[in-house]
């Protein structure tokens, strides 16, 4: 459980301390997030946790952009090797990593 409060941002054994007090929405949907699942089936308000992600997959879907459709449909069509690439370099991207200028520098 310590694991999950820390990449949910949650204090120290606040999962824990639901058991006599039920937690805030806004922390039930980190946990959520982080263990890949809805706020419902954590509430266990559903045993169909496939339809409840399927409905959930459906909701992002409609809100993302042609450019973010097509990314994602590329990304599940390759290999794993081709997944690390993209992941790669989307992290590079993401971070603004200027790999052009390190290699020039090393080779200097």
């Amino acid at each position: 459980m310590g694991d999950v409060e820390k990449k949910a941002g949650l204090g120290f054994k606040t999962i824990y301390n639901w058991k006599e007090s039920a937690p805030s929405a806004d922390k039930l949907l980190k946990v959520a997030n982080v263990l890949n699942t809805t706020m419902e089936y954590l509430m266990d308000e559903t045993d169909d946790i496939d339809a409840v992600l399927a409905s959930s997959m459906e909701i992002q879907s409609a809100s993302m952009t042609f450019e973010e459709k097509e990314l994602l449909s590329i990304f599940q069509s390759v290999s794993v090797e081709g997944k690390a690439a993209i992941m790669t370099a989307a992290r590079a991207f993401a971070g603004q990593v200027d790999y052009t200028k390190k290699a020039a520098s090393e080779t200097a």
